[in-house]
C-alpha cells in the first residue's frame, strides 16, 4: 500500500529485541523488504542493536529461523517473497510456510509478523516492496 506507514505503538523501543528473518530465495525482493522494514523500526525509535538479522535460504525455512530467533528476541518478524510458476510447488511452499509461522506464533507466544509475498509475477512483487 502505497503511503503506508506502519506504527509500532506501546513498545518500550530501548529494550525491546526484534529478529528479523528473511529468506534468501528471491532477494531481488527480500532484500528490498528488508530495507523498508529496517527503515520503519528506525522511524519509530528503534536503535540497530536491539535488531538482528537472519537469513535462510528460502520461505520454507522461515519458521525455523523464527523460532531459533525467539529464544533471543521479543518479537520476530519474517521476510520472504514466493513467485507463482507452472507447478504447484508455489501452494505446497506457501501454505506450509504460513502453517509454520503461525505454529510459531502459538509455541513462542511471541509475535511473529507476517511479511510474506505470494504473488503471481516478478511486477507485482516489485509493486509491494514500498
Amino acid at each position: 500500500m502505497k503511503g503506508f506507514k506502519p506504527e509500532i505503538q506501546g513498545l518500550n523501543n530501548t529494550s525491546f529485541k526484534i529478529s528479523i528473518i528473511v529468506a534468501q530465495w528471491n532477494a531481488f525482493i527480500t532484500d528490498k523488504l528488508l530495507e523498508s522494514t529496517q527503515t520503519a523500526l528506525y522511524e519509530n525509535g528503534f536503535s540497530a542493536e536491539l535488531i538482528s538479522i537472519i537469513k535462510v535460504p528460502g520461505c520454507f525455512e522461515l519458521p525455523y529461523g523464527a523460532k531459533q530467533a525467539l529464544q533471543h528476541a521479543d518479537a520476530a518478524i519474517v521476510l520472504g517473497c514466493l513467485i507463482k510458476g507452472d507447478t504447484p510447488h508455489f501452494e505446497y511452499i506457501a501454505q506450509a510456510c504460513s502453517n509454520g509461522i503461525m505454529q510459531v506464533n502459538l509455541d513462542t507466544l511471541k509475535p511473529c509478523i507476517f511479511g510474506v509475498l505470494t504473488v503471481l509475477n516478478e511486477t507485482q512483487a516489485y509493486e509491494r516492496t514500498d
